[in-house]
């Protein structure tokens, strides 16, 4: 767009008072066309305007720090001087003639900083990135204020104060919530008690043998008196006596009996507990058997590894005093196996196989 703007510039001394002046520098982007007031500027042309400001400003700036440095090496009689340079002010109906050896040197180095072609895609980047440096400046300083007035606000009372509220309000919901679980739980259980279902107080371990029933069977008990179809037949009728006591029998449980009251009743739970009584002296008792088994189990099998891995030594070192007696020639190469025989051979190979297998296995 450098064809679509100029820079204008415009110094401007003023007289404000006896031996003083005021220098301004105006610096103005001219669009051509129809775009001359601010409102209708397009992004673009804002972007590109800011942008040729900045650059002016910065030469505007280097040239005012040029012309303090001349003022400053006038001297202290500056304005007898610069009277003398360029005549009284409203005076003088001459142009001045300056000479070179009348002016001041110049004590700055100054370098005019270039210009360079920036394209719109620069302009639009280099505004993004200010926009989100102010942005994220403008967020710290917020986070600052907060934490400024927070700080302000904020004791340790009040701390321990809201750390009392939070755990009641930690503590109220889950106690809530777990007294509700027990709740519901007892209501579950009273339902559960009504219909006559309640939990066993006591967790043992029992075992029971099936060949009690099989004592009191059909064909066991038909001395008693039982006929020959109720004998032969599996399933026995519920409303004849050994049906009962059979039923009386099978039974697990303490109140799941047929005999409602009396003193079929009192037999029954006198039977079923001496029952469970021995079917947990007969589980101690398993158990107990089981780990002696286990235990003989190892000892045997400890004492067996130790047997063959010796008896392996053995070998060897009979197998050794037989080698060195051939070598030396006391007894002939054929003794090896006929004075041993073929079954200590056949002994001691086995003992081998074994011997490695156990090693093998460890």
């Amino acid at each position: 767009m450098s064809k679509n703007f100029l820079l204008l510039s415009k110094f401007v001394i003023t007289h404000s008072a006896k031996s003083k002046c005021k220098l301004a520098i105006f610096n103005k982007v001219a669009w051509n066309g129809d775009a001359g007031l601010n409102d209708r500027l397009s992004m673009s042309q804002r972007l590109v305007q800011k942008q040729a400001l900045r650059d002016y400003q910065a030469d505007a700036v280097d040239l005012a720090a040029v012309i303090t440095d001349q003022v400053s090496k006038l001297g202290a009689h500056s304005t007898n001087k610069a009277a003398q340079i360029f005549g009284s002010v409203g005076q003088s109906t001459q142009t001045s003639q300056v000479s070179a050896v009348d002016l001041p040197s110049t004590s700055i180095s100054r370098t005019r900083r270039k210009v360079k072609i920036r394209t719109l895609f620069n302009l639009y980047t280099d505004e993004l990135l200010a926009q989100a440096f102010r942005l994220f400046t403008m967020l710290i300083d917020i986070f600052i204020a907060i934490a400024k007035s927070v700080a302000g606000v904020v004791s340790a009372h009040k701390i321990l104060v809201l750390l009392l509220a939070l755990s009641a309000a930690y503590n109220t919901w889950y106690g809530y919530r777990d007294g509700l679980a027990w709740y519901d739980e007892r209501n579950a259980g009273k339902f559960m008690a009504r219909i006559g279902v309640r939990p066993d107080p006591t967790v043992t371990r029992a075992v029971y043998l099936s060949d009690i029933e099989e004592l009191v069977s059909p064909t066991v008990m038909s001395t008693v008196g039982i006929n020959s179809t109720v004998s032969n037949d599996t399933d026995v009728a519920w409303n004849t006596c050994h049906g009962t006591f059979r039923d009386m029998l099978v039974s697990s449980e303490l109140e799941a009996t047929t005999i409602a009251k009396g003193s079929g009743r009192r037999s029954e739970a006198r039977l079923q507990r001496t029952r469970h009584s021995l079917a947990r002296y007969r589980h101690d008792l398993l158990v107990a058997l089981r780990v002696i088994n286990r235990v003989e189990e190892e000892v045997v099998h400890a004492e067996w590894e130790d047997w063959v891995l010796e008896e392996e030594r053995k070998c060897k070192k009979v197998e050794t005093m037989l080698q060195e007696r051939i070598k030396n020639g006391k007894a002939p190469k054929q003794d090896e196996s006929d004075g041993l025989g073929d079954g200590f051979a056949e002994y001691c190979l086995s003992c081998k196989s074994e011997a490695r297998q156990i090693l093998s296995s460890k």
